[in-house]
């Protein structure tokens, strides 16, 4: 049985828990193939002080099973955090190194960004194989390090848990969640963070006169203080039922209660989308911005739509044009939603994760 040290600086827990879940999502998948797994992670603190400790525990432990224990895979999510135990403990030991490069290990959105990505691209060197999310990724990876192209995998960050997204009758979600069955509702999952593209969201939504219409947006973040801010400039307060946090369940009775699931991203460090797959799995009917992850899976029009990225009114438009689709029309789009799904499950991609781990010299 294969030993792997998994080391991830994200990991989801009770409270938060969509943060890091792909890596617990891998982390299934490979237990499932009979690996034998030690990990060592960090779960998200509000608390600054406790935030501060978390960390320094994470490089002590991880030092101490580095330098200490023997394992066949070192295997790391975001290494421009998690690696630099690897670094450090480089000079005493060599390991062979997986990384899982995600977003902002690779594509900076911050000054800090920029100086922790010099951790990822030095760990490129030493890695043994490199799992990045999508061919988005993947090119962009090359464009940086094109000699690291024969270490390259492709895997869709965890995939699809179809056991937990999946189709659900309109009455049972109504009634679930608790709300209107009279509406049709528009929807934003993810984080409220920048360049996320929650202030695409609500100027639509100022600008959408429909009184059938309501809108569901799920997340929290560091630019909630602007999100309440430009609820209110917009005044549009009564036309959004908002939740900071849900379960999975939960998350999977919102995206069936959603005619559309706008997915509006403009930052370029989103790797993947996994959540537009998600979405691809339910009733709704994924509409995303024409950049970056999302373009790896979208089809206009065959398996979902696009608009054009930050254009409120082409997003308005292609809403329209969803709304306005047969019921022949949107059968066709969810067939084809679920087949390019298939390609994205837990379970087919299990064979493909298995196969990066393969002892080879």
């Amino acid at each position: 049985m294969k030993k792997i040290l998994l080391l991830s600086n994200m990991y989801p827990s009770d409270e938060f828990p969509h943060y890091g879940v792909f890596v617990q999502n891998t982390e299934k998948i490979l237990k499932e193939c009979d690996v034998n797994i030690k990990k060592i992670v960090i779960k998200k603190k509000k608390n600054k002080v406790k935030k501060f400790f978390t960390y320094i525990n994470f490089f002590l432990k991880s030092l101490f099973y580095l330098i200490l224990k023997k394992f066949d895979f070192v295997y790391v999510h975001y290494p421009a955090i998690s690696g630099i135990p690897l670094l450090i403990s480089s000079f005493l030991k060599k390991q062979k190194i997986i990384i899982n490069i995600h977003g902002n290990d690779l594509v900076p959105e911050s000054r800090k960004d920029m100086a922790l990505i010099k951790i990822t691209l030095k760990l490129l060197d030493n890695s043994h194989k490199i799992i990045v999310p999508s061919e988005y990724f993947k090119q962009e990876l090359l464009r940086q390090n094109p000699k690291v192209i024969d270490k390259i995998h492709v895997f869709p960050s965890g995939g699809i848990n179809k056991k937990v997204f999946y189709k659900v009758n309109r009455a049972e979600v109504i009634e679930s969640l608790k709300i209107d069955k009279e509406y049709m509702y528009i929807g934003y999952i993810s984080r409220i963070e920048k360049s996320k593209g929650w202030d695409i969201f609500l100027k639509m939504i100022s600008q959408m006169s429909d009184p059938r219409i309501k809108f569901i947006v799920v997340g929290s973040g560091a630019e909630q203080p602007q999100f309440d801010k430009m609820v209110d400039e917009l005044n549009i307060s009564d036309k959004i039922i908002k939740y900071d946090f849900l379960s999975q369940k939960e998350m999977n009775y919102v995206f069936n209660a959603l005619e559309i699931f706008v997915f509006p991203t403009y930052r370029k460090s989103e790797s993947l989308g996994l959540v537009g797959l998600e979405s691809m799995c339910t009733n709704s009917i994924l509409l995303a911005a024409n950049n970056y992850g999302p373009i790896s899976y979208v089809e206009d029009e065959k398996n979902g739509f696009l608009f054009k990225s930050r254009d409120v009114d082409d997003l308005i438009d292609k809403i329209k044009k969803i709304l306005f689709l047969t019921k022949d029309e949107k059968k066709r789009i969810h067939e084809k939603a679920i087949e390019t799904t298939e390609n994205y499950s837990s379970d087919k991609l299990a064979s493909e994760i298995k196969s990066v781990f393969e002892v080879d010299n």
